[in-house]
């Protein structure tokens, strides 16, 4: 369940692609937490881990406590599926690093 779950989840931002406007919505903020816990992830140590901080530093200001608190969720969460992967989940996983997760290191470059 929680595999179909992330899979939806993945292909929710992937279809939605890298954010159209200057500003970042909650959502995407969110996501961005998601992709660098599965790039902290020892199983993955993606070499984006540094743009995926660097993203959610330049947009973390203004950001209320709430939504700071579910990208904090987020992040735990990915981190659990990043430990337990393997096999369809861990190749789901780094699809989604290499996929959904590439907008948000791109729209840290056009800016």
């Amino acid at each position: 369940m929680r595999f179909a779950i992330s899979v939806f989840a993945a292909a929710s931002v992937l279809a939605l692609g890298a954010p159209a406007s200057a500003e970042v919505s909650d959502q995407d903020y969110i996501q961005a937490s998601r992709c660098a816990a599965i790039a902290r992830s020892s199983k993955f140590k993606s070499p984006d881990l540094q743009a995926f901080k660097a993203f959610l530093e330049s947009e973390e200001e203004g950001r209320t406590i709430t939504t700071r608190r579910r990208a904090d969720m987020a992040a735990s969460l990915a981190k659990q599926e990043a430990l337990t992967a393997s096999g369809e989940k861990k190749a789901a996983l780094e699809a989604e690093l290499s996929g959904a997760c590439q907008a948000f290191k791109l729209q840290l470059a056009g800016n």
